[in-house]
């Protein structure tokens, strides 16, 4: 009994030890893939690293999408240990047939965390090659057998084959090797082939080099064998010199100063003529036997290889720099050439010695590309002198053409204004590179010195990590005059926690991406009845329950209408009008600057056409699109546009903040989630409106559940303005919103919000509601009593275990004695 009671112990004990040993739950991601601005392609892989270990894969099955959103799609699973928590997650993207690449985004590793995650690759993968595009003409580049006159004289075997062989190739090439290598191989050919037509084209080239019998022809090629060649062996080839063979064969010899090279002729072709070959060898094949694989150039032969054949670039020796005294006396210009021709490093030694306001005066003569190499081998104090006093502009072109590590060094020690003159000069790609490099604090202090415009633009450039830690150093000023130059996938590429505390009075929904909804496999689009330059009209034949579902497509302003319904319905009209002009029924427009005319959006069902009434949907989303001309005209703030419907009932305007999710040319995209469908209008402003709620209390309860069961979210919204207001609260489920509430609070007042879901799919769920954020896990498995046992109790029930078994081993040793 006691050593059965042992044994259950010490079972206890090892289930607890393993589940308090269990590691932490995997992150899941999925989304969009682009490479160099194309969809990846099917087969493509895409792998996740932390700290340069694997932690899992995922394979492209459609273009431009890895993994999906939906529970019954794949996602790629990353799967990391304690000590990875919070590391930075590397994204590795492998098309088929290339040696792969990472992509520009990276994340962090949170266990539980699942989310869309949109990846880019700006440069498309380079492909594997494999080395086997010049074994022919290896083969061809005969140089070495002109200088072989042996294999030469050896006609008797060769006179056949040659002919056929070289022939054919011969002509092909004959414009360049003509003049020398064809002097080696047609020797062989002149026994018989020359007779053949074959061989005539050869003789062709004789025409020329006849006249100025055997010596003159070497000669000639080595200059300009490749000119004179082509221009007049091509020509005389095909017309005269077939019909004349008979008569040229003997003259061939072209061939001749081969015969009697062997005694003379030989040696002149071997100085000159050999360095002519090489570059054009691929024509001598004949030599083929003799000829060492080593002329790989050959590919590159016949054109080109003639004309640039041997032209050595000169190194310049660099001149001794000027003297101390020489640097501080000369005319600037005159020591700036001394400077330029000088090896930097020497430059730099002499200048280093040379007061500040000369050596400024020296550079402001350089080069900038001259004037970087030597302000680099300046120590960084001098350097950081220099470019202090120096003229912002040049100062900017010197800058960016240095070491960005010694760049950074410098921008760090110059005063902020300086440095942010410096910058505002700079390419936006270099700035970055630049800024970056330096401290989180001179960074924020530099950029927001930097006007707004070109600040985002440098900013888009920089490594999110680095922005990650640049954006707390920023007042929140700066910050909503800057980020908004960003595009908004850069944005949100920023963790929303951390922008929430840079930005505490920001619109929220500004702030962080959401995944769009998206209606099931197989749900047909809605059928577009009619359109007109103010309206349309589109019918969804069918939707399903507690599925998006997409009703219209257009008419401007309206991008997409999708709606969830609670149960599954048929027949859906949607209608959208433009009205020319505010109905007597509403009061006013509401605050702000209208982006365009009011616009109606009415839902009905069936042949009864009755209007869809707001317990039938469960949520609601449009996006709309703005026009850049108006917003830059009234000059708009991105982060104000915001989505107004009329409340019949109250007779009142209630807002929803617009988020944008996009642009083009001439248009910003914005998504908002709607309480119901009746009259809207967009509207904008010069700063973004203040917040008007705050959110607090999230409570998610249970935190891990089974398939399919039910989680209740709850959480307490208050009221910050000075009236009565009506809000539209949106419940995001890993960023798809899920649904929404509409609650209305006194000022000052608090109020609760309540939410329950369910999910079919296993994986953990990231929940938000405004700023506030949790997570809940599905088909995770939970001990009973719904928590992990504390160590205190694995150690407590290991030691019982033991003695247990310690007493029942006791017992039984007794029982057999």
């Amino acid at each position: 009994m006691l050593l059965a009671l042992g044994l259950l112990g010490w079972y206890g004990a090892t289930i607890e030890a393993r589940t308090a040993a269990a590691p932490p739950l995997p992150a899941a991601f999925w989304g969009s893939l682009t490479i160099a601005g194309s969809p990846a392609a099917v087969d493509t892989w895409v792998c996740a690293y932390i700290g340069g270990a694997h932690k899992g894969c995922i394979l492209v099955s459609v273009p431009g999408q890895y993994g999906g959103s939906r529970g019954d799609e794949a996602k790629l699973i990353v799967s990391g240990t304690e000590a990875d928590e919070g590391q930075v997650i590397s994204f590795f993207v492998t098309p088929q047939g290339t040696v792969g690449g990472y992509a520009n985004q990276t994340t962090s590793y949170e266990p539980g965390d699942a989310r869309q995650l949109d990846l880019t690759v700006t440069v498309a993968p380079s492909p594997v090659t494999t080395p086997t595009p010049t074994p022919v003409p290896t083969a061809t580049p005969t140089p070495e057998p002109t200088p072989t006159p042996t294999p030469e004289p050896t006609p008797t075997p060769t006179p056949t084959p040659e002919p056929t062989p070289s022939p054919t190739p011969e002509p092909t090439p004959t414009p360049t090797p003509e003049p020398t290598p064809t002097t080696t191989p047609e020797p062989t050919p002149t026994p018989t082939p020359e007779p053949t037509p074959t061989p005539t084209p050869e003789p062709t080239p004789t025409p020329t080099p006849e006249p100025t019998p055997t010596p003159t022809p070497e000669p000639t090629p080595t200059p300009t064998p490749e000119p004179t060649p082509t221009p007049t062996p091509e020509p005389t080839p095909t017309p005269t010199p077939e019909p004349t063979p008979t008569t040229t064969p003997e003259p061939t010899p072209t061939t001749t100063p081969e015969p009697t090279p062997t005694t003379t002729p030989e040696p002149t072709p071997t100085p000159t003529p050999e360095p002519t070959p090489t570059p054009t060898p691929p024509l001598v094949v004949s030599a083929g036997p003799t000829a060492t694989p080593t002329p790989v150039p050959p590919p590159s032969p016949t054109p080109t290889p003639g004309p640039t054949p041997t032209p050595a670039p000169p190194t310049p020796t660099p001149a001794p720099p000027p003297s101390v005294q020489e640097a501080e006396t000369k005319p600037a210009t005159e020591v700036a050439r001394q400077i330029e021709a000088a090896a930097p490093e020497e430059a730099a030694q002499v200048l280093e010695q040379v007061t500040t306001t000369r050596v400024v005066d020296v550079i402001q003569e350089m080069a900038s590309g001259k004037a970087a190499a030597v302000v680099e081998q300046l120590s960084t104090q001098k350097a950081t002198e220099v470019v202090q006093e120096m003229a912002s502009a040049k100062a900017a072109d010197v800058v960016q053409e240095m070491v960005p590590q010694k760049a950074a060094e410098v921008i760090e020690q110059v005063n902020t204004t300086k440095a942010a003159d410096v910058v505002q000069h700079m390419v936006p790609e270099k700035a970055a590179a630049v800024v970056e490099r330096t401290t989180p604090q001179k960074a924020g202090q530099v950029l927001e010195a930097v006007p707004p415009d070109k600040a985002g633009q440098v900013m888009q450039q920089m490594a999110t990590d680095k922005l990650t830690t640049v954006v707390p150093n920023m007042t929140e000023t700066a910050l909503t005059q800057r980020l908004p130059e960003m595009t908004v996938e850069k944005l949100y590429e920023i963790p929303p926690r951390v922008l929430f505390d840079a930005l505490p009075n920001a619109p929220t929904e500004a702030l962080v991406a959401e995944t769009p909804p998206a209606p099931p496999a197989g749900l047909p689009g809605p059928v577009q009845v009619y359109t007109t330059p103010s309206g349309a009209r589109y019918l969804a034949i069918r939707t399903v329950s507690g599925e998006w579902a997409v009703l219209m497509g257009s008419p401007f302003p309206i991008h997409k209408i999708m709606v969830k319904f609670r149960e599954g319905l048929a027949n859906i009209q949607t209608d959208a009008q433009e009205l020319p002009a505010r109905p007597a029924d509403v009061p006013s427009d509401p605050p702000g600057v209208l982006a365009g005319k009011l616009f109606t959006i009415t839902l009905v069902q069936g042949q009864t056409q009755q209007p869809l009434r707001p317990q039938d949907i469960l949520a609601a989303h449009l996006t709309y699109k703005v026009e850049k001309a108006w917003m830059k005209n009234k000059s708009i703030h991105k982060w104000s546009i915001q989505l107004y419907v009329f409340d019949t009932n109250k007779k009142a305007w209630v807002s929803m903040a617009g988020k944008q999710v996009n642009e083009d040319a001439n248009y910003l995209y914005y998504s908002a989630v709607l309480p119901h469908f009746s009259l809207f209008a967009i509207t904008g402003q010069a700063q973004p409106p203040p917040p008007r709620m705050a959110i607090s209390d999230l409570l998610i309860a249970p935190s891990q559940l089974p398939l399919g069961g039910k989680v209740d979210i709850s959480a307490t919204i208050a009221n910050l303005s000075t009236q009565a207001e009506t809000f539209v609260v949106p419940l995001w489920i890993n960023s798809v919103v899920e649904t929404s509430q509409t609650i209305i609070l006194a000022p000052g007042a608090r109020g609760s919000l309540q939410f329950s879901v369910s999910r079919q799919a296993p994986g953990a769920y990231q929940v938000r509601i405004d700023r506030e954020m949790g997570s809940f896990v599905v088909g995770a498995v939970v001990p009973s009593g719904g928590r992990l046992p504390g160590s205190g109790a694995w150690l407590l029930a290991m030691v019982v275990g033991l003695m247990a078994m310690v007493l029942g081993l006791y017992a039984l040793r007794g029982g057999d004695a």
